[in-house]
């Protein structure tokens, strides 16, 4: 059992570095500047280019939108003063002949490298209430608690 409880820690560490890999970091910049800026890559293992990135803030509105590069690259910028964190960002398009909609997570406002990967996308189910990360976007004024620069986890014991 003490091996288990081990276990269970090195998960949770090893969860958390792979968050902050996979989402990227964040470059400390003020929320009272006048602009931030989102940019990042949206990729499935090719990237989703021309795809649409919608960014969403904690009360419903939307902070703006993107277009992704040939490479799945995209930058938005806007004026933090007219939203509120956290930000939920999805990617809907196509890769080959398949359409991908991937959602991301930044629960910060500062400027931020926030890619949109299948990673990404399994990290806000886990932040969804419903274990769908599409309902953070939809219901983000009910959801937006669950997303935070850390997630409490119990422990979980077998029997």
């Amino acid at each position: 059992m003490k091996n288990l409880s081990f276990l269970t820690l090195s998960s949770f560490a090893l969860s958390s570095l792979m968050l902050v890999a996979c989402m990227g970091g964040s470059s400390s910049t003020s929320s009272t500047s006048s602009t931030l800026t989102f940019s990042g890559t949206a990729a499935i293992g090719a990237p989703i280019a021309n795809g649409t990135v919608t960014v969403i803030d904690a009360t419903g509105s939307q902070v703006g939108t993107a277009t992704t590069g040939s490479d799945g690259s995209y930058t938005l910028d806007f004026n933090p003063s007219n939203f509120t964190a956290p930000f939920v960002i999805k990617v809907s398009g196509s890769v080959g002949e398949a359409e991908e909609t991937l959602v991301s997570v930044q629960p910060t406002a500062s400027t931020s490298v926030v890619n949109i990967t299948p990673i990404t996308n399994a990290i806000s189910a886990l932040m969804s209430s419903s274990g769908n990360p599409l309902d953070l976007l939809t219901n983000i004024t009910n959801e937006r608690n669950n997303i935070t620069t850390t997630r409490d986890r119990k422990s979980t014991r077998l029997n």
